[in-house]
């Protein structure tokens, strides 16, 4: 069995075992490691192991000090039955605490989008999405795993008891001063409960739109877009496809003193300094629409719907379009040309729809050279009406 540290003697130290395998310990230190510290290491890995030392960021070294400090088990198994009382004051106790404290941060420093927390017949499995794919982090014990949901619930103002419906909720995650928004969904399934948080906010700025991967010509039909007074344009493609961070840099270019730029979203998910960003809830019945009939009244000059989904949306845009505005927003369809098609299937009428679509970008991600992911677009941009109710065909 490999030889470790104790989290005491790591963090008086400032230095974390960064992997152990064979004869080789990794270990990572914030500070030049002194002569005296370095011969009592060897003393006592030697002569199983051998030591690699990696010099380790301050930020890097919280997360895996946090992580060590989080080891000590909790006390329940799949068979028992969990009392409030129990779940409670294990979801309370620091090493679960300290472990959620390492998770949170370790995703902010990779710039994921989600974290995912399963729950399984044997342990617990806690993956990150990064570019668009799962990542493994770490795998924890069951029960662990338990306290971990108990305590995200928590901190949500979610039910602690109930494990058998699906819950939504969110809670604020303070770092290095800057405050992220995790948006929480738990799921149940048959070995126990799924949980997934989406980190937003914080730090995360959108991207110039020269960095997303679209050609010259593309960024140049982009710019036309920009410099339109008034309009819709629309951004499409599937899930996961990078439309909202299309549209935040759309939005980061065109932003300045002169005007006022209005979002709505669900959630919001770049901050963008100037902008008014207003988030979508539902429960207290602040949806796309209702806001947007608020948003006629307050003046402003571009507006961004993140996400047209219905009729009554769809036809707020095109009249906020109608009426002077520059609107933004996004749909999900496939193709450029099959665009206009989908607002007339939301009951925007055709010529409605022929007189305020200025444009479309359709787009996907691909996986570039190097390794991370990069823009793959259609751009269509519309000189006059002709061409978008042509598109419409007999639907015109």
């Amino acid at each position: 069995m490999n030889k470790t540290l104790s989290a005491e003697y790591c963090l008086e130290n400032k230095l974390v075992i960064l992997s152990s395998k064979d004869d080789l310990v990794q270990i990572g230190h914030l500070d030049e490691i002194e002569r005296e510290k370095a011969d009592r290491l060897e003393r006592y890995f030697l002569p199983e192991q051998r030591i690699e030392y990696i010099k380790i960021k301050q930020d890097e070294f919280d997360v895996l000090i946090t992580r060590l400090l989080s080891g000590t088990r909790t006390d329940f198994n799949k068979n028992e039955s969990i009392k409030q009382d129990d779940i409670t004051n294990a979801a309370n106790a620091a090493p679960v605490v300290n472990l959620l404290n390492s998770i949170i941060p370790e995703g902010i420093m990779k710039c994921v989008s989600d974290i995912h927390i399963e729950i399984n017949e044997l342990e617990t499995r806690i993956r990150c999405r990064k570019d668009g794919k799962l990542e493994d982090m770490l795998s924890v014990e069951r029960d662990k795993g338990i306290a971990l949901t108990g305590r995200i619930k928590i901190l949500s103002d979610l039910n602690i008891l109930e494990h058998r419906k699906c819950q939504d909720g969110r809670f604020e995650f303070n770092r290095n001063n800057s405050t992220y928004d995790i948006r929480v969904s738990i799921i149940p399934g048959i070995d126990g409960e799924s949980t997934v948080l989406r980190l937003l906010g914080g730090d995360i700025k959108a991207p110039q739109l020269e960095q997303l991967g679209f050609t010259d010509v593309q960024l140049e039909q982009i710019k036309r877009m920009i410099e339109t007074e008034h309009g819709l344009f629309l951004v499409t493609g599937p899930t996961g496809s990078g439309k909202t961070t299309t549209l935040a840099s759309i939005l980061s270019r065109i932003n300045n003193d002169s005007i006022e730029v209005i979002t709505v979203e669900d959630p919001v998910e770049y901050r963008l300094d100037g902008v008014l960003q207003i988030n979508v809830d539902e429960e207290i019945g602040q949806t796309f629409s209702e806001i947007l009939k608020r948003l006629l009244r307050h003046d402003p000059d571009v507006l961004m719907v993140g996400e047209i989904r219905d009729e009554e949306t769809a036809a707020m845009a095109c009249r906020m379009a109608l009426t002077g505005h520059l609107v933004f927003a996004s749909v999900h369809t496939t193709s450029c040309e099959e665009t206009p098609i989908r607002l007339v299937d939301m009951g925007v009428k055709p010529y409605i729809v022929s007189a305020v679509l200025k444009g479309v970008i359709s787009q996907k991600l691909i996986e570039k050279e190097g390794g991370g992911r990069t823009v793959k677009a259609d751009i269509l941009y519309f000189e006059n009406e002709k061409e978008v109710r042509k598109l419409c065909g007999s639907l015109s």
